[in-house]
Protein backbone atom coordinates (compact mmCIF):
# COMPACT_ATOMS: atom_id res chain seq x y z
CA UNK A 1 0.00 0.00 0.00
CA UNK A 2 1.06 3.60 -0.42
CA UNK A 3 2.78 4.97 2.67
CA UNK A 4 1.57 7.95 4.71
CA UNK A 5 4.78 9.76 3.79
CA UNK A 6 4.16 9.15 0.07
CA UNK A 7 0.74 10.79 0.30
CA UNK A 8 2.24 13.78 2.07
CA UNK A 9 4.97 14.32 -0.48
CA UNK A 10 2.60 14.79 -3.43
CA UNK A 11 -0.32 16.37 -1.65
CA UNK A 12 -1.77 19.82 -2.23
CA UNK A 13 -4.67 21.68 -0.67
CA UNK A 14 -6.23 24.95 -1.77
CA UNK A 15 -8.36 27.51 0.02
CA UNK A 16 -11.89 27.14 -1.29
CA UNK A 17 -14.64 29.55 -2.12
CA UNK A 18 -17.73 27.66 -1.07
CA UNK A 19 -20.69 27.39 -3.40
CA UNK A 20 -23.85 25.42 -2.59
CA UNK A 21 -23.11 21.74 -1.92
CA UNK A 22 -24.24 19.62 -4.83
CA UNK A 23 -23.41 22.35 -7.34
CA UNK A 24 -20.80 21.96 -10.06
CA UNK A 25 -20.10 24.71 -12.54
CA UNK A 26 -21.11 23.96 -16.12
CA UNK A 27 -18.93 26.76 -17.43
CA UNK A 28 -16.49 25.98 -20.16
CA UNK A 29 -12.92 27.28 -20.05
CA UNK A 30 -13.13 30.64 -18.26
CA UNK A 31 -9.47 31.64 -18.21
CA UNK A 32 -7.54 32.85 -21.21
CA UNK A 33 -5.46 30.06 -22.69
CA UNK A 34 -1.68 30.30 -22.49
CA UNK A 35 -1.58 29.49 -26.21
CA UNK A 36 -3.53 30.22 -29.40
CA UNK A 37 -6.44 28.04 -30.61
CA UNK A 38 -4.91 24.73 -31.49
CA UNK A 39 -4.97 21.08 -32.45
CA UNK A 40 -2.64 18.27 -31.32
CA UNK A 41 -0.71 18.53 -34.59
CA UNK A 42 0.10 22.22 -34.13
CA UNK A 43 3.36 23.24 -32.47
CA UNK A 44 3.03 26.56 -30.70
CA UNK A 45 5.19 29.03 -28.86
CA UNK A 46 3.91 29.09 -25.30
CA UNK A 47 4.82 31.76 -22.75
CA UNK A 48 5.58 29.97 -19.48
CA UNK A 49 5.82 30.72 -15.79
CA UNK A 50 9.03 29.55 -14.14
CA UNK A 51 7.28 27.44 -11.54
CA UNK A 52 6.41 23.77 -11.29
CA UNK A 53 4.00 21.53 -9.42
CA UNK A 54 5.17 18.08 -8.37
CA UNK A 55 3.07 15.25 -9.75
CA UNK A 56 3.38 11.49 -10.20
CA UNK A 57 5.25 10.91 -13.45
CA UNK A 58 2.64 8.48 -14.75
CA UNK A 59 -0.05 11.14 -14.37
CA UNK A 60 2.20 13.60 -16.22
CA UNK A 61 2.66 11.11 -19.05
CA UNK A 62 -1.10 10.51 -19.21
CA UNK A 63 -1.80 14.26 -19.29
CA UNK A 64 0.75 14.83 -22.07
CA UNK A 65 -0.69 11.98 -24.16
CA UNK A 66 -4.22 13.33 -23.80
CA UNK A 67 -5.32 10.29 -21.79
CA UNK A 68 -6.13 12.41 -18.74
CA UNK A 69 -7.36 15.93 -17.95
CA UNK A 70 -7.88 15.68 -14.18
CA UNK A 71 -5.72 15.09 -11.11
CA UNK A 72 -6.78 14.56 -7.49
CA UNK A 73 -4.81 16.17 -4.68
CA UNK A 74 -4.81 16.78 -0.91
CA UNK A 75 -2.92 18.90 1.58
CA UNK A 76 0.19 17.27 3.01
CA UNK A 77 1.71 17.36 6.47
CA UNK A 78 3.88 20.35 5.63
CA UNK A 79 1.26 22.18 3.53
CA UNK A 80 -2.02 22.34 5.48
CA UNK A 81 -3.23 25.41 3.57
CA UNK A 82 -1.09 25.21 0.43
CA UNK A 83 -2.34 26.11 -3.01
CA UNK A 84 -0.66 26.16 -6.45
CA UNK A 85 1.51 29.18 -7.02
CA UNK A 86 -0.45 30.10 -10.14
CA UNK A 87 -2.90 28.87 -12.75
CA UNK A 88 -0.18 27.65 -15.14
CA UNK A 89 3.07 25.80 -14.45
CA UNK A 90 5.37 22.96 -15.45
CA UNK A 91 4.86 19.52 -13.96
CA UNK A 92 7.86 18.14 -12.06
CA UNK A 93 7.99 14.31 -12.10
CA UNK A 94 7.88 12.29 -8.89
CA UNK A 95 7.64 8.55 -8.24
CA UNK A 96 5.97 6.26 -5.72
CA UNK A 97 7.49 3.15 -4.19
CA UNK A 98 4.20 1.34 -4.97
CA UNK A 99 3.59 2.62 -8.49
CA UNK A 100 2.15 -0.63 -9.89
CA UNK A 101 -0.59 -0.63 -7.24
CA UNK A 102 -1.92 2.74 -8.33
CA UNK A 103 -2.83 2.16 -11.98
CA UNK A 104 -5.84 0.39 -13.38
CA UNK A 105 -4.52 -3.06 -14.40
CA UNK A 106 -5.27 -2.62 -18.09
CA UNK A 107 -3.08 0.51 -18.25
CA UNK A 108 0.17 -0.70 -16.70
CA UNK A 109 1.77 -1.59 -20.03
CA UNK A 110 1.00 1.82 -21.50
CA UNK A 111 3.09 3.69 -18.95
CA UNK A 112 6.06 1.35 -18.50
CA UNK A 113 8.65 4.04 -19.23
CA UNK A 114 6.96 6.57 -16.97
CA UNK A 115 6.79 4.02 -14.14
CA UNK A 116 10.54 3.41 -14.40
CA UNK A 117 11.55 7.05 -13.88
CA UNK A 118 13.54 7.70 -10.68
CA UNK A 119 14.17 11.47 -10.53
CA UNK A 120 16.51 11.33 -7.52
CA UNK A 121 18.87 9.04 -9.43
CA UNK A 122 19.10 11.32 -12.48
CA UNK A 123 21.66 14.06 -13.15
CA UNK A 124 19.03 15.96 -15.14
CA UNK A 125 15.26 15.76 -14.71
CA UNK A 126 13.11 16.11 -17.86
CA UNK A 127 10.28 18.62 -17.80
CA UNK A 128 7.98 17.39 -20.54
CA UNK A 129 4.66 19.03 -19.81
CA UNK A 130 3.21 22.48 -19.13
CA UNK A 131 -0.34 22.82 -17.83
CA UNK A 132 -3.04 25.35 -17.10
CA UNK A 133 -5.74 24.92 -14.45
CA UNK A 134 -9.13 25.30 -16.12
CA UNK A 135 -11.33 24.11 -13.29
CA UNK A 136 -11.00 23.24 -9.60
CA UNK A 137 -13.33 21.71 -7.03
CA UNK A 138 -13.25 20.13 -3.56
CA UNK A 139 -15.33 17.23 -2.31
CA UNK A 140 -15.73 14.85 0.60
CA UNK A 141 -18.25 12.74 -1.30
CA UNK A 142 -17.10 9.14 -1.87
CA UNK A 143 -19.52 8.98 -4.82
CA UNK A 144 -16.89 10.89 -6.82
CA UNK A 145 -15.05 7.57 -7.26
CA UNK A 146 -17.80 6.03 -9.36
CA UNK A 147 -18.88 9.28 -11.01
CA UNK A 148 -15.43 9.89 -12.52
CA UNK A 149 -14.20 6.31 -12.90
CA UNK A 150 -13.76 6.37 -16.67
CA UNK A 151 -12.15 9.83 -16.61
CA UNK A 152 -8.97 8.86 -14.76
CA UNK A 153 -6.25 6.18 -14.71
CA UNK A 154 -6.14 5.20 -11.02
CA UNK A 155 -7.40 2.15 -9.19
CA UNK A 156 -10.40 2.48 -6.87
CA UNK A 157 -8.07 1.71 -3.96
CA UNK A 158 -5.83 4.64 -4.87
CA UNK A 159 -8.70 7.10 -5.15
CA UNK A 160 -10.39 5.82 -1.99
CA UNK A 161 -7.15 6.04 -0.03
CA UNK A 162 -6.59 9.58 -1.26
CA UNK A 163 -10.12 10.53 -0.23
CA UNK A 164 -9.52 9.12 3.27
CA UNK A 165 -5.99 10.54 3.65
CA UNK A 166 -6.22 13.39 6.21
CA UNK A 167 -9.96 12.90 6.35
CA UNK A 168 -10.65 16.34 7.81
CA UNK A 169 -9.56 17.89 4.50
CA UNK A 170 -11.58 17.62 1.29
CA UNK A 171 -10.24 16.05 -1.88
CA UNK A 172 -9.16 18.62 -4.45
CA UNK A 173 -9.96 17.93 -8.09
CA UNK A 174 -7.99 19.91 -10.68
CA UNK A 175 -8.90 20.02 -14.36
CA UNK A 176 -5.75 20.65 -16.41
CA UNK A 177 -5.13 21.64 -20.03
CA UNK A 178 -1.77 20.17 -20.99
CA UNK A 179 0.90 21.07 -23.55
CA UNK A 180 3.64 18.58 -24.45
CA UNK A 181 7.01 20.23 -24.98
CA UNK A 182 8.55 19.64 -28.41
CA UNK A 183 11.88 19.14 -26.64
CA UNK A 184 11.83 18.37 -22.90
CA UNK A 185 13.72 20.79 -20.72
CA UNK A 186 16.61 19.08 -18.95
CA UNK A 187 16.60 20.48 -15.43
CA UNK A 188 19.85 19.92 -13.54
CA UNK A 189 19.09 17.96 -10.39
CA UNK A 190 19.32 19.96 -7.17
CA UNK A 191 18.78 18.74 -3.63
CA UNK A 192 16.30 21.54 -2.93
CA UNK A 193 13.90 20.11 -5.51
CA UNK A 194 13.16 17.12 -3.29
CA UNK A 195 11.09 16.96 -0.12
CA UNK A 196 7.49 16.94 1.06
CA UNK A 197 6.30 20.11 -0.65
CA UNK A 198 4.38 20.59 -3.88
CA UNK A 199 5.53 23.79 -5.57
CA UNK A 200 8.93 24.52 -7.05
CA UNK A 201 10.29 27.94 -7.91
CA UNK A 202 12.39 27.70 -11.08
CA UNK A 203 13.29 31.36 -11.62
CA UNK A 204 16.93 30.60 -10.82
CA UNK A 205 17.14 27.68 -13.23
CA UNK A 206 18.96 28.78 -16.38
CA UNK A 207 17.55 25.73 -18.19
CA UNK A 208 14.04 27.19 -18.10
CA UNK A 209 13.34 29.82 -20.81
CA UNK A 210 10.47 32.30 -20.91
CA UNK A 211 8.84 30.55 -23.88
CA UNK A 212 8.77 26.95 -25.11
CA UNK A 213 7.68 25.16 -28.26
CA UNK A 214 4.84 22.83 -27.32
CA UNK A 215 1.95 20.82 -28.74
CA UNK A 216 -1.47 20.67 -27.05
CA UNK A 217 -2.29 17.22 -25.70
CA UNK A 218 -5.82 17.47 -27.11
CA UNK A 219 -7.55 19.79 -29.54
CA UNK A 220 -9.68 22.72 -28.40
CA UNK A 221 -12.86 20.93 -29.46
CA UNK A 222 -11.90 17.69 -27.69
CA UNK A 223 -10.96 19.52 -24.51
CA UNK A 224 -14.22 21.48 -24.51
CA UNK A 225 -16.15 18.23 -24.86
CA UNK A 226 -14.25 16.70 -21.93
CA UNK A 227 -14.97 19.80 -19.86
CA UNK A 228 -18.67 19.38 -20.52
CA UNK A 229 -18.60 15.70 -19.55
CA UNK A 230 -16.70 16.41 -16.32
CA UNK A 231 -19.08 19.17 -15.28
CA UNK A 232 -22.10 17.01 -16.03
CA UNK A 233 -20.65 14.20 -13.89
CA UNK A 234 -19.91 16.57 -11.03
CA UNK A 235 -23.57 17.53 -10.81
CA UNK A 236 -24.11 14.02 -9.45
CA UNK A 237 -21.81 14.46 -6.44
CA UNK A 238 -21.46 16.98 -3.65
CA UNK A 239 -18.72 19.41 -4.63
CA UNK A 240 -17.70 22.99 -4.04
CA UNK A 241 -16.01 25.06 -6.72
CA UNK A 242 -12.65 26.61 -5.81
CA UNK A 243 -11.68 30.23 -6.27
CA UNK A 244 -8.03 30.34 -7.35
Amino acid sequence: SVSRQSWACIAVNMQSKQVPIGYASRRALVVRSVAAPSSPSTTQTVAVKKTALKEWNVAIDALSRGDLTIVMRKGGIKEPVFKPSGRAFFLFPTSFHSDTQLLKPALGGRYTEALALEPKKMSHIPLTTYVQITGAWVTEDAAVLDALDDLHIWTPEFVEARLKWRGAQPLTLLELRAWRLALPLQLATREEYFGCFSNLELSGAAEVPSTVAAVPAVSDADFAQRQAVLRQRLTKVKVSELQL
